[in-house]
């Protein structure tokens, strides 16, 4: 009986750790058997939706389990959870777990990011067990971290992503993965908005050009521009009107590049849309 009991103790004591939906993701580089890093995402209610939940998930594969990790060296090819382009910057440098805390009612949206560096890399890919997922999670659409956002794939048909590494000029450095909890239709969410009633323009700068963002009604706006590395390079905060607006004129001082340009509410901190700028 004594046996019996010790027994059923170590059985509750692994339940206790399982996450309600979990997926582990290899990040393959260079054609490699094995991965060179393993991540984790997924949901639970019990999760504190950041990276401090330490030893509490999968610390037996990772130690400490769910925490942050120190910057990555220059050069690494690394691979972890991060969340400047989906608004959680909390989770600061990243790590290789992700266990958000499960949205209320039957049905939401959950999106993480997936930061990743392959420098000097020929070929990448990452690669799931998509018969993991359960059928309650209708799709995890996989998309660029970069406007337009629009799904490359869906994890839930697919079991792994090869990435265009000589065409992609960054767009898959940041990607997004939206998990689709008993829903079929990607929706707008939280911290990933894109509005009609907000746009800026042009999207493609010179040195000397003009930044104006149009909106359809009256409100206090803060718009950020940020590098591929979710470092802010311009930031300008305006009381702007219906109609079109003035945010920068003059020398921007921008290298070539991608850009990442977000308009925010300056109020509430609602990110009312992301857009890609190409400075030439």
């Amino acid at each position: 009986m004594k046996r019996l009991f010790i027994v059923c103790l170590i059985v509750l004591a692994v339940q206790a750790k399982a996450q309600e939906f979990s997926l582990h993701m290899g990040y393959y580089v260079n054609g490699a058997n094995l991965p060179n890093r393993t991540v984790i995402f997924g949901f639970d209610p019990s999760a504190s939706d950041s990276l401090t939940d330490g030893a509490k998930w999968f610390d037996t594969e990772f130690a400490g389990g769910e925490q942050e990790y120190p910057s990555d060296p220059f050069g690494d090819i690394d691979c972890r959870w991060g969340g400047q382009v989906i608004n959680r910057p909390y989770l600061g440098t990243g790590g290789p777990i992700d266990i958000r805390r499960r949205p209320a009612g039957e049905s939401f949206q959950l999106p993480f990011e997936l930061d990743i560096k392959y420098f000097g890399a020929t070929s990448v890919k990452i690669s799931w067990n998509k018969a993991l997922i359960p059928p309650i999670i209708k799709h995890i659409f996989l998309s660029s971290g970069i406007f337009p956002n629009r799904p490359r794939l869906d994890l839930v048909s697919e079991s792994e992503f090869n990435l265009p590494i000589k065409d992609s000029s960054g767009l898959y450095d940041r990607m997004i993965f939206t998990i689709l909890y008993n829903q079929d239709k990607l929706a707008v969410g939280a911290g990933n908005t894109i509005s009609n009633e907000v746009q800026l323009y042009p999207t493609i700068l010179s040195p000397s050009s003009t930044i104006s963002a149009w909106l359809e009604t009256n409100r206090d706006i803060t718009v950020t521009v940020k590098n591929l590395f979710g470092q802010s390079v311009f930031t300008n905060s305006i009381n702007a009107h219906s109609g079109a607006n003035i945010i920068h004129q003059g020398s921007l001082h921008l290298s070539n590049g991608v850009y990442i340009a977000e308009v925010i509410d300056s109020h509430t901190g609602e990110v009312l849309t992301r857009q890609k700028l190409i400075v030439e």
